[in-house]
């Protein structure tokens, strides 16, 4: 079942969805899904995002696949096509990964990059939707600076 955890009143984070929660996404009035998880992370049972951006596609949801295995594969050019991803949403979207949490920070990524908000105010947010995003303060401050 789908389990969202807000971020904010447009952006709501979660672990793997699977092709019956693409559906309930759109039933609850998500217009969009970002996925964070690299294809075959979870193995073969893992949804490929071929299959769950065509789904996505059938039920009127855009679908970004922007995958982020680890922190070290982060880079300002993802940041920038997910904040993209956000600004282009016509209204709520839902970003997921294995948990939620790399979606999380790279929600926080764009508050602080493109929106230019506190660190501690992005932190404090995610603290609030369940996600302890406290050891990820260096990498906030070194995109919030790049």
């Amino acid at each position: 079942m789908l389990d969202p955890k807000w971020l904010s009143q447009q952006v709501a984070a979660c672990g793997q969805i699977d092709r019956n929660e693409i559906v309930d996404a759109r039933q609850r009035g998500f217009v969009a899904i970002v996925n964070n998880r690299p294809d075959g992370e979870g193995g073969p049972t893992q949804p490929d995002a071929t299959s769950n951006k065509a789904l996505a596609g059938q039920h009127g949801l855009s679908y970004h696949h922007l995958p982020l295995a680890t922190v070290q594969d982060l880079t300002p050019e993802l940041i920038d096509q997910m904040a993209d991803a956000l600004a282009n949403a016509d209204g709520t979207v839902l970003v997921h990964c294995k948990t939620g949490g790399r979606s999380a920070l790279l929600w926080a990524l764009v508050q602080v990059r493109h929106h230019g908000r506190k660190i501690e105010d992005v932190l404090n947010d995610t603290e609030k939707a369940g996600f302890e995003l406290g050891g990820t303060r260096p990498l906030l401050e070194k995109f919030a600076a790049a």
